[in-house]
């Protein structure tokens, strides 16, 4: 049976928002981000070949976390030979775990988005230098003409800004449903 174009685009539209948030998933379940991407793809694959369910699903990211979750015991039983593998058990209760960590990753992200925007320009320029374009502590305090310490003590402060308004924005969008 065809599906109309709006159905692939929207079932398209979710598995790329979710992949930030299954890799996360994925990565505490795995040893390596070479095994999570590899067991990303594959849940990828699957979840396509299951695009007949999608319009009976009620979240996307329960969804998608359970294949993702089949993926890694069948990764698991793949590998099992390997004597370092976790047991089924003891990958139920890491998943379990992971699960609750990443709820709400998409919506902490688009909070930080509105929280970096409210910066000052300074600050925000401060991030992209740090984390953007990765330059160390050491050597972005030298380009500004500040001590390390001095740095460390700004960006934590800009840290502690972001984290209260992220924090203040989940209470506030608690409080309205």
């Amino acid at each position: 049976m065809d599906k109309p174009a709006d159905f692939t685009e929207r079932f398209v539209s979710d598995l790329t928002a979710s992949q930030p948030r299954l890799f996360a998933y994925l990565l505490s379940l795995l040893r390596s981000p070479d095994e999570a991407r590899d067991v990303l793809q594959e849940t990828n694959l699957v979840l396509w070949k299951k695009l007949d369910e999608y319009p009976q699903i009620a979240s996307f990211e329960a969804w998608s976390t359970r294949v993702a979750y089949f993926q890694v015991l069948a990764f698991r039983r793949d590998r099992g030979r390997d004597r370092h593998e976790f047991d089924e058990q003891l990958i139920q209760k890491i998943a379990s775990a992971a699960e609750q960590a990443t709820a709400g990753t998409d919506e902490r992200l688009r909070f930080l988005t509105t929280c970096i925007e409210k910066l000052s320009a300074a600050h925000r320029d401060l991030l992209s230098d740090r984390y953007g374009k990765q330059m160390s502590v050491k050597d972005l305090a030298q380009t500004m003409g500040k001590t390390p310490a001095a740095l460390g003590m700004t960006l934590y402060r800009v840290r502690r800004l972001l984290m209260d308004c992220i924090e203040s924005k989940r209470l506030s969008k608690g409080t309205l449903e």
